[in-house]
């Protein structure tokens, strides 16, 4: 049971099935993990809700919207979507704002989130993100986004390390990353019946950032990679050590009209890690090396 699953209750009975990019970001600054998820619905005006399961446990303190955020700084908004997009607010003390680049616009949803909209399920939990009220015209092209800050993620982030380090002052580990989104095939059966709407997925976009002198390696073939610019992410993500952080970008595209059944990312990350406590072992050592050297060099002269 390692699998994201996404779907959607509908308002009421229809034949079109509304569509979803996916783009999450994977932050590898500090414990516990950060991953923000971003949805972009199209034709959602007969979605009620969005639900999210997620193989791990988190609660509602653990959750934050990000809507506020992308309305208040453009230049976070073309960050993401690498395009020149502007944003202007949609009325007065409007929660959406409406982002336009060229014919293209989208327009935001602050989501507020509440113990209703968390349950803790399958061995897992899901998220239920309540679209009822939102107002059509907003849902024709929607844009929501979200960050989780995961204490537990042991199904889909784990750790390996290497033998016969114990007397180095720096050890190596593996930080393998199994992240999956609608595998049917991993969901827990009483799950699986659950699900009886989902969307037409076109686009998913997974950055994992993470230290430039890491080791990186995917089994996905198509990715990229380029350097963060901290003066435009510190604030978005309360941390001042990006200096050295480049984002990895894996994505998978629909075919031309159809959708992605879905995704599935191995990700091995190699980094060094130490300690204060790991170092004075260390020296200890050497020092005891030393003098064992000189004594039994004492010992044969």
């Amino acid at each position: 049971m390692r699998t994201i699953a996404i779907w959607y209750d509908r308002k009421e009975c229809s034949e079109s099935t509304p569509s979803l990019d996916i783009h999450i970001n994977l932050w590898r600054i500090k414990h516990p993990k950060i991953i923000d998820f971003g949805f972009m619905l199209k034709d959602g005006s007969n979605v009620e809700k969005i639900n999210i399961f997620l193989p791990f446990k988190v609660d509602k303190e653990d959750i934050n919207d990000l809507g506020k955020i992308l309305n208040s700084d453009n230049e976070l908004v073309r960050a993401i979507f690498n395009d020149n997009y502007t944003g202007k607010e949609i009325a007065v003390n409007s929660k959406s704002h409406k982002f336009s680049y060229r014919s293209d616009e989208f327009c935001t949803y602050e989501i507020s989130f509440n113990d209703d909209m968390i349950s803790h399920d399958y061995e897992g939990t899901i998220i239920k993100i309540d679209l009822s009220k939102a107002d059509a015209t907003i849902l024709g092209k929607c844009y929501l986004r979200f960050r989780i800050k995961c204490k537990e993620i042991g199904p889909v982030i784990y750790e390996q390390h290497e033998k016969w380090q114990l007397f180095s002052s720096a050890i190596t580990k593996t930080e393998v990353i199994d992240f999956r989104i609608n595998e049917d095939r991993n969901y827990p059966k009483d799950l699986r019946e659950i699900i009886q709407n989902e969307f037409s997925l076109k686009k998913v976009h997974f950055l994992i950032m993470t230290n430039s002198n890491d080791l990186f390696n995917s089994n996905n073939a198509d990715y990229s990679c380029r350097s963060l610019e901290p003066e435009l992410w510190n604030d978005y993500i309360n941390n001042n050590k990006l200096d050295n952080m480049v984002a990895y970008h894996l994505k998978t595209k629909a075919e031309r009209d159809g959708s992605i059944d879905s995704f599935n990312s191995l990700v091995t990350i190699k980094y060094r890690h130490t300690s204060i406590i790991r170092i004075l072992v260390y020296l200890a050592f050497i020092i005891l090396l030393e003098l064992l050297s000189n004594a039994i060099y004492d010992w044969l002269r």
